[in-house]
């Protein structure tokens, strides 16, 4: 449209000029014309807005505008995130002697996604999900999760690859009603029996892309997140304790775009550093430095990111 209507004006422009301008009407509509024009060339990004020759459409520029809303909208985002910290290994409170505790989480409850937007509004969201990569025994971190996470979430679904915690869901229901019962778990909605009906376990490990050589067999992340029917409308949570692979995983889905239908991760970052060997970290091949962008890399594609104890 920029383009056909700037061309119109300038033959209407040689038109007048040529006719030798009359009279001060005509001067003034010249004047007058070549503003629009001019005004044309600039809202549709011929001179100013990005360094491309030129618009074909008014929709390139629309185009263009929502690209520079995301990148705003990203940089406010980054305004509620918690800072990356790699001097104190991802865990301030220990490093700085305010906890005993290596693994405490309440370093990130101020900084939950759902602090700032209402995750439980139902015109906004379809549903709430969670994913927990690396469900260990339940209480370490869903259980944690009903607790402090400041909403109820529909569906969970949690993935383990230990054999020894290894469990059909139904028989973790002590674990689950002592999770709920008299807690913020049970203010929070959360009732045993909608917990058993809405939780999905397996026993798989999870990676960059699916193996079934492997024992027991790996989902794919990207994959696993398209098989159940994720949405853009629904709020999601994933968790990822992975013991290394979430490199190769992160790296993935921020390749494929999956990480779009992610609201809010929570990543424990696994390298090889001295001050982490006593935790027999030595055993990992990236460095805290490759961690370290990779968590930049992420937060700069928008993610809403966090490591996690």
């Amino acid at each position: 449209m920029g383009k056909v209507y700037g061309k119109s004006v300038q033959h209407y422009v040689r038109h007048l000029w040529t006719s030798q301008l009359r009279n001060p009407s005509q001067l003034r509509l010249v004047v007058a014309l070549l503003a629009t024009w001019i005004f044309v060339q600039y809202c549709t990004g011929n001179w100013l807005l990005t360094g491309r020759a030129e618009y074909a459409t008014i929709r390139d520029l629309k185009e263009e505008v929502q690209k520079l809303k995301a990148k705003v909208e990203i940089h406010e985002r980054r305004f509620w995130l918690d800072p990356l910290e790699p001097i104190f290994q991802y865990r301030p409170k220990f490093w700085l002697g305010k906890t005993d505790d290596v693994d405490d989480k309440d370093q990130v409850t101020p900084y939950f996604l759902a602090n700032f937007v209402n995750a439980s509004d139902k015109d906004v969201y379809d549903r709430r999900i969670y994913i927990d990569l690396g469900l260990h025994d339940f209480k370490s971190s869903v259980c944690w999760m009903m607790q402090n996470y400041p909403t109820k979430f529909d569906l969970v679904y949690g993935f383990e690859a230990d054999a020894k915690l290894h469990a059909d869901i139904h028989t973790l229901a002590s674990n689950i009603t002592e999770c709920v019962k008299g807690t913020s778990a049970e203010a929070r909605g959360y009732k045993t029996h909608e917990v058993l009906n809405t939780f999905t376990f397996y026993y798989n490990f999870v990676g960059a892309e699916d193996n079934n050589k492997s024992s027991p067999p790996t989902r794919g992340l990207s994959q696993f997140v398209r098989d159940i029917g994720i949405k853009e409308n629904d709020f999601v949570v994933l968790k990822m304790d992975v013991e290394g692979w979430e490199y190769d995983i992160l790296s993935r889905i921020m390749d494929d775009g999956t990480y779009k239908f992610l609201d809010e991760v929570f990543v424990e970052v696994h390298y090889n550093h001295p001050e982490m060997h006593p935790w027999h970290w030595y055993i990992f091949k990236h460095s805290r430095a490759e961690i370290q962008a990779l968590l930049t890399r992420a937060r700069d594609l928008g993610m809403f990111i966090h490591p996690w104890p």
